[in-house]
């Protein structure tokens, strides 16, 4: 048994378990028949249908059940509610779905209409004693009365399998008009025309089991070789139960049809079986051999005129088998792949032959790997090819796991601009040559295979063929629904990590690159391009038959995963299906990470964008509130300054505040501040208003402002505007004093931002009305594109012309930027906006949007970006790619009355788990898509130092030519240290600087040898009760003759010193009178 039977075995068992015992309305009221062809090709009734049948011998109450239907891989059920109808005894119920394009012949008329489009070919059914929409692939408990999974692909079914696959024309049936139950899909069941029955049908009462037997044919395939010289024999396999009675006779004519020539039957034209007769009776045809190239020919064989059989025997049964030419010339799949991104076959029809790997749950698509008699033996061609359908007529239908297929079709190329081409077979025709056969072995994908720096197509080698990775470490969390896609990379390589410059695919025409798309016509020549990340993986789990959604976050660690490796969304993707999934070592999951404790003299900045959080969103916003205020919390510390992206109103603010307030242990009191009345992204703070030593830790001075609101973008001919707005969230400003420990203040001016998105860059469409002057007459189309570059450019450049504003009337202003800037930390080749912001702007060569290379900003800022580690710069994710959107800024100002750097951190909340921990109240994860960012400020001022000068002496007099030495020490007497101490010496003219003396560790500066000037020293940090001893040594020189030398001498430090008058010191010495004269000791006067 295959890996694949095994499973549909598993879940045919459970369901066995489950469905036989729910109850006796379940053995009493069935689904008799299912069909999804309604308004197809070919169809005659204009719609889908699901009929019940009450084959039990009392009525049933419909009231407040339903029918459900999903996909024969499906999740996600949709319900049809029944009405309030009383169900008798051999009475049919029918229920109208959705309805086609075409068909001739309305439905009879309904008990119950609903609106479900069902899949022509496959699908599951569900009778449910409730309307609750079901859960699950494979659902179980007592409120299902009767399921049916019809078609290879469903993969949960009653019994032993699904019913057979139907098609426009034909409907899964249930045998004996209803009757029969065996709690066996695919014995119940038999693909037969469509013949919808409402409660006004003539009613069918089943009555007592049936003694005579009733026949069917097996449903499995029949095909066989054709041969060249010698005939090959093929067989019909006839069912019957029960078996023939002692003295009873069953008889039945067997007519067999074909294309003259290819087949030959000398079998009995009629037969009679007694009580002897064992099951199964077999037919046996033959093939007529040839050499000739005559194509596939169908045989059916039908039996007709049942004698003797139960009155519920359907007369005549059908079943029809395939002689496969095996004359046909194959075309290997390796020589259609060939060695490159295009097919040499591209276009032409081709048959070809290999193994069924992988069939997608919808049967649209299948995918086939060559014998291993057909591998070409060449490592630079593929051994896969993918098969497809349209939903009209999907390619897999009948198809399973390990089936060898003889395929004819037309080789196409598909691949939409912006990614790769995929070779596949369309418009194909399926023929099973035999089935359970082994699945090829699969390629194993590692390190070395998935080179970081390899060719974006550096896997074509492999396309669609079987692949297999030891270990894939997931890099970004499971998506929602339909995108239950992630991304992983093999073990040992890192993180894929958003590079500079424009994706590869969209950064010029590149003839090795078939689907690169050209830059913007006014791209220059020096525009850099990102390799795209090779290394990454796409993987997804719930498009494959058996396949489902799995819920995995980052850092996951997947252990054997095999599938087959499609290419989809620009990246190499692994398909793959539960039984190959392999298994999950989550040690390394991401778990959630707070930041750090801040330190009493630590001011805590940050930026959290909440993702369209909404007081009025429904039931999902007390979850989501709650657990933004868990973050707040637990993983970000309560900062003193937090500022919020994408809050709806001031009533949201607030009531995230007071919910803060409830959880935190030290209530951080915040005020809410918003200034936006428009829009439903809209900025806003909380400010920290608990006390530190009596008084509040932030204080606003003023009221908060916005700036650049009712701007409007410039035209590209430098003069006229648009209507449309440059700001849609303009920069939101508070000017803040922030208390520390020991009674100091930071002053501080902190601006929260949400720049343009980065959607529609490089669209081609015009721009609207609105922004009308970025269309080109001369180059049209593409005018969206410019006017989202140029936009978010002025974006940039207002915001640097603002912090340059600041600084400019104010160069000690204190100023930090924190938000959602929608941009890297460095140029992504259409713009650089945080260079343009932090004042080194990219070269205007380097740039697709025009005139962007000038400094705005001087002195520059801080990115506090570019100094976190590279594993930790990032803030949210997308494609698998880690990046960088949300930053905090800082000026000299800032750093000036820091200790170190300022640096900043991310907490680990959001951008690395599953949809799944979104509706989880046990965490806070996954409560946006980003990781919200915290600013460390280690401000000096918060620090007590006592700095002192002490033991100072020189001399009290002195003649020219004397030497003389100023003596001093400095002390800090303070409880903590002092920051950036320092002392000052300035010696006055005719005091010539001779030497210096200083302690370890201290850092001097002094004038050049005879001169005067500044003597000055400094240490990073004088620990509280340290101190230090300094000696200068000078020369009087002539000037100072007559004169009083004085010295000044001046101790400070960053610290808060609350007894500054200790920190000077002044030095005075007289000097004689000398005559004019030449001196013996060399100076002139």
């Amino acid at each position: 048994m295959t890996t694949h039977s095994r499973l549909r075995a598993v879940l045919a068992g459970l369901l066995t378990l489950v469905l036989a015992g729910a109850g006796t309305a379940s053995a009493q009221v069935v689904i008799s028949q299912s069909y999804g062809g309604g308004g197809n090709s070919g169809a005659t009734y204009t719609h889908d249908f699901i009929e019940l049948f009450n084959r039990g011998s009392t009525p049933v109450s419909l009231a407040g059940w339903s029918v459900q239907y999903t996909s024969a891989a499906g999740t996600s059920w949709q319900v049809t509610p029944l009405g309030s109808h009383v169900l008798q005894p051999g009475q049919y119920y029918l229920i109208q779905q959705a309805q086609g394009g075409g068909g001739t012949t309305p439905l009879p008329t309904p008990e119950v209409i609903g609106s479900i489009a069902m899949s022509a070919s496959s699908g599951k059914v569900a009778l449910v004693s409730n309307t609750t929409a079901l859960t699950g692939t494979c659902p179980t408990g007592a409120a299902i009365q009767d399921f049916l999974g019809i078609g290879s692909s469903a993969n949960c079914f009653e019994g032993s399998g699904p019913a057979p696959g139907i098609a426009n024309t034909t409907a899964a049936m249930r045998a004996a008009a209803g009757c029969t139950d065996s709690n066996d899909n695919a014995a119940d069941f038999s693909p037969q025309a469509p013949t919808p029955r409402n409660s006004f049908a003539t009613p069918n009462a089943c009555g007592a089991a049936a003694t005579l037997p009733v026949f069917s044919f097996d449903s499995a395939t029949v095909s066989v070789l054709e041969g060249d010289t010698a005939a090959s024999m093929f067989s019909y396999t006839v069912n019957f139960a029960p078996a023939i009675g002692s003295g009873d006779t069953v008889s039945f004519d067997i007519a067999v049809s074909g294309p003259a020539g290819r087949y030959a039957y000398t079998g009995p034209a009629s037969v009679t079986l007694d009580g002897s007769a064992a099951t199964p009776y077999l037919i046996k045809v033959e093939t007529v051999p040839n050499t000739v190239v005559d194509g596939n020919a169908t045989v059916t064989v039908t039996l007709s005129n049942f004698s003797g059989a139960d009155v519920t025997q359907t007369d005549p049964i059908s079943k029809s088998g395939t002689i496969i030419d095996d004359d046909i010339v194959f075309t290997p799949i390796s020589q259609i792949q060939g060695s490159g991104q295009i097919s040499p076959f591209d276009g032409q029809i081709v048959t070809t032959r290999g193994i069924v790997t992988a069939i997608t749950s919808n049967s649209q698509r299948y995918y086939l790997q060559s014998l291993a008699a057909d591998e070409d033996g060449d490592p630079t061609t593929s051994e896969g090819l993918l098969v497809f359908g349209p939903a009209s007529n999907p390619a897999a239908t009948g198809l399973a796991l390990g089936d060898l297929v003889q395929v004819t079709g037309t080789v196409s190329e598909y691949g939409p601009g912006g990614s790769l081409p995929i070779t596949e077979l369309t418009f194909a025709t399926t023929t099973v040559v035999s089935s359970g056969n082994p699945l090829p072995a699969p390629v194993v994908l590692g390190p070395a295979s998935i080179d970081p720096a390899g060719a974006i197509d550096q896997l074509e080698r492999y396309e669609f063929m079987r692949v297999s990775v030891p270990r894939l470490v997931t890099v970004s969390p499971t998506g929602a629904g339909a995108n239950d896609e992630f991304f992983g990379v093999a073990e040992g390589l890192q993180r894929p990590m958003r590079e500079a410059g424009v994706d590869l695919f969209r950064c010029g025409i590149d003839p090795a690159i078939p689907g690169s798309l050209p830059l913007p016509a006014e791209a220059p020549a020096n525009v850099p391009c990102w390799d795209n990340n090779p290394e990454l993986l796409r993987v997804k789990t719930n498009l494959l038959a058996g396949g489902s959604t799995k819920t995995l976050r980052s850092g996951s660690v997947i252990e054997n995963l095999t599938g087959v490796l499609d290419y989809a969304s620009a990246r190499y993707t692994v398909l793959t299906r539960d039984a190959e999934f392999g298994t999950v070592d989550a040690t390394g999951a991401a778990a959630g990470t707070a930041v750090s404790v801040a330190a009493p003299t630590d001011v805590t900045i940050g930026g959290y964008n909440v993702e369209n959080l909404a007081l009025a969103g429904g039931t999902t916003y007390p979850r989501k509130a709650d657990k933004i205020a868990q973050t707040i919390v637990n993983y970000l510390g309560t900062p003193d300054v937090l500022g919020l992206i994408e809050v709806a109103n001031p009533e949201t603010l607030a009531d995230i505040a007071t919910r803060v307030g409830t959880i935190a242990a030290n209530d951080p009191a915040y005020q809410s501040v918003m200034v936006s009345t428009s829009g439903t992204q809209r900025l806003g703070f909380l400010l920290k208003k608990s006390l530190v030593g009596g008084q509040p830790r932030v204080t606003l001075v003023g009221a908060a402002q916005e700036y650049g609101a009712g701007l409007h973008v410039l035209c590209p001919d430098g003069v006229s505007y648009t209507a449309g707005l440059l700001n849609d969230r303009p920069p939101l400003v508070v000017d803040l004093l922030i208390a520390g420990p020991n009674g100091s203040q930071l002053p501080v001016t902190v601006i929260n931002n949400h720049l343009k998105s980065m959607i529609d860059l490089d669209s081609t469409a015009d721009a609207d009305a609105n922004y009308a002057c970025f269309n080109d007459p001369l180059n049209p189309g593409g005018g969206e594109g410019r006017r989202n570059r140029a936009k978010r450019q002025q974006n940039a450049e207002f915001l640097a012309e603002l912090v340059q504003q600041f600084q400019a009337a104010d160069a000690s202003r204190a100023i930090v930027l924190v938000g959602d800037f929608n941009a890297y930390e460095f140029n992504d080749g259409y713009a650089d906006l945080m260079g343009t912001i932090k004042g080194e702007p990219s070269a205007n060569d380097a740039t697709v949007v025009p005139d962007d290379g000038t400094d705005l900003v001087t002195p520059d800022l801080i990115l506090l970006t570019e100094l976190a580690p590279r594993d930790e710069r990032y803030s949210y994710t997308f494609a698998g790619n880690a990046q960088t959107i949300d930053h905090i800024l800082v000026n000299e100002a800032v750093v000036s009355r820091t200790v170190g750097e300022p640096r900043m951190e991310f907490a680990r909340v959001n951008a690395d788990f599953h949809q799944a921990d979104r509706t989880d109240t046990g965490n806070a994860f996954a409560n946006s898509d980003h990781d919200p960012a915290l600013a460390f400020l280690d401000v000096a001022a918060f620090r007590t130092a006592d700095l002192s000068v002490s033991n100072a002496s020189v001399a009290a007099t002195a003649s020219v030519g004397d030497t003389l030495t100023y003596s001093f020490s400095v002390a800090n007497a303070g409880a903590d240290e002092a920051v950036g101490a320092q002392v000052v010496l300035t010696l006055p003219t005719g005091a010539g600087f001779i030497s210096l003396t200083a302690p370890v560790g201290w850092v001097c500066s002094e004038p050049a040898i005879g001169s005067s000037g500044v003597v000055q020293c400094g240490i990073a940090s004088l620990a509280a009760g340290a101190s230090g001893s300094f000696t200068a040594t000078v020369i009087v020189q002539p000037a100072a003759s007559g004169q009083t030398l004085a010295a000044p001498l001046a101790a400070s430090t960053a610290s808060t010193d609350p007894l500054p008058g200790n920190n000077d010191h002044a030095f005075t010495t007289v000097v004689a009178v000398v005559p004019d004269a030449i001196f013996s000791d060399g100076f002139e006067n």
